[in-house]
């Protein structure tokens, strides 16, 4: 790479990094404008799915809701935790953990599933992301009836607080967005990725406090969620669907972690994406 050029005005960018940074944001503008059709295409997937079936995308909700009815009782009594606490606190943690960890994995095969369409038509690079994060969302609206069910049963207590799930939401979608770009490339470029993302987040999901609480941990054993991503986005959303209040440093944590996300995914991005077709 060429050394950074020094002008009056102060360091700039070499020619072919304004060049690839100028056709990146091209990418992310032309996807943006075309947000009709990664969100009919998410849809289509869906539908695509579960065609012909009675229940349709619910049969995620189904076997969601099962599995936390499962967890929560044998969970709730390994733990001694009464039910009518343990269980909205898994709802809600399993719910949020779902969205994040379906966004990182089908990154992986994000634009290999795109083929098709990426070598022989013109559609922005970026719209396939949109696409599969846009799929995760509308998986999570689904899910949230399991929530909404274990509220009506057990009530735990809401407040104005709640409200703050939704920009919380967003904080992960836009860093799932970002990390769900660089995981993408990579994974197009390297095919065992995939796998390899798959065995690393049934560690981490095992590591994050999902299923048990932090303060079940001894004082030893901090630094596995001192130092997990994971659980300040999980916080931040799971925190208020509880009626608690995240604190201000998660929140400051949770902004800082997006922007130091988003802005190596879009430098990896514009460095790379040009190759991306002829990686596939």
């Amino acid at each position: 790479m060429q050394a950074t050029a020094l002008t009056d005005s102060g360091p700039t960018l070499p020619p072919g990094w304004r060049r690839h940074i100028h056709l990146a944001m091209q990418d992310v503008g032309e996807s943006l404008k075309l947000w009709r059709l990664w969100m009919l295409m998410a849809t289509n997937d869906i539908a695509q799915r579960y065609r012909r079936s009675l229940i349709g995308p619910f049969w995620l909700t189904l076997s969601t809701g099962i599995m936390i009815l499962a967890l929560g009782l044998v969970y709730s009594y390994l733990f001694k935790i009464p039910v009518h606490e343990y269980l909205p606190y898994l709802a809600a943690g399993q719910v949020v953990w779902t969205l994040m960890s379906s966004i990182l994995l089908e990154a992986g095969s994000a634009f290999v599933a795109a083929e098709g369409y990426l070598k022989q038509v013109r559609i922005p690079k970026l719209a396939f992301i949109l696409q599969l994060v846009t799929r995760n969302l509308i998986i999570l609206l689904h899910n949230m009836v399991i929530y909404i069910i274990v509220w009506l049963i057990y009530q735990p207590p809401l407040g104005w607080q709640t409200l703050l799930f939704i920009p919380g939401l967003i904080l992960i979608l836009v860093a799932g967005t970002a990390a769900a770009t660089m995981l993408s490339v990579i994974c197009a470029r390297f095919r065992d990725m995939p796998q390899i993302v798959i065995s690393l987040l049934q560690v981490v999901y095992f590591l994050t406090p999902v299923m048990w609480r932090s303060n079940q941990l001894n004082e030893g054993n901090h630094a596995i969620i001192k130092y997990n991503p994971f659980l300040v986005f999980l916080d931040i959303a799971r925190g208020p669907l509880l009626g608690e209040m995240p604190s201000a440093e998660t929140w400051v944590i949770a902004v800082g972690l997006t922007v130091l996300t988003c802005i190596p995914a879009f430098f990896f991005f514009a460095r790379f994406r040009a190759r991306i077709t002829y990686w596939l």
